[in-house]
């Protein structure tokens, strides 16, 4: 069995844990709001991409319907939970407070999908297509990257 799209996944997750502790120990407002800003990025594009390709095709297995769509409106509540925080411009307890809940629902749909989401898949997807599903999830995280973020 090839893990590398599974590893894939990760790897975007671990980033995005490591954006949250950079948080918690940022010195200056300015950093905080800048990480912020890298969160939002990272989440935005690893979520947008990973709905069009990766839970596409599972939401057409039977198997892995119920699960997915659990996912999908996981990723719904940490849009809203984003889009919340890029109206504030200065970094105060309330922020903190915010980013400590976006962490705390990152992290609880990471554990599910990295738990019960990739068991599915390995279950219902060959290992060809999640080849295909890496390739075009990486195309797409880069358009989107480029659509939505083009000063960074």
């Amino acid at each position: 069995m090839d893990d590398s799209f599974y590893v894939y996944l990760k790897l975007d997750h671990d980033k995005v844990s490591k954006l949250f502790k950079l948080y918690e120990t940022a010195s200056s407002e300015k950093n905080k709001v800048e990480i912020i800003n890298m969160i939002n990025k990272e989440l935005v594009a690893h979520a947008i991409s990973e709905e069009e390709t990766f839970y596409k095709a599972l939401l057409a297995h039977r198997e892995s319907k119920k699960d997915t769509l659990h996912a999908e409106n996981e990723h719904e509540e940490i849009k809203n939970k984003l889009a919340a925080l890029l109206d504030v411009n200065s970094a105060d307890q309330a922020l903190d407070e915010k980013v400590k809940a976006l962490k705390k629902i990152v992290e609880h749909h990471v554990k599910e999908e990295e738990g019960k989401i990739f068991k599915e898949a390995k279950e219902v997807l060959s290992d060809e297509k999640v080849y295909r599903i890496k390739e075009e999830m990486h195309y797409l995280k880069g358009k989107i990257l480029l659509e939505n973020f083009p000063d960074e």
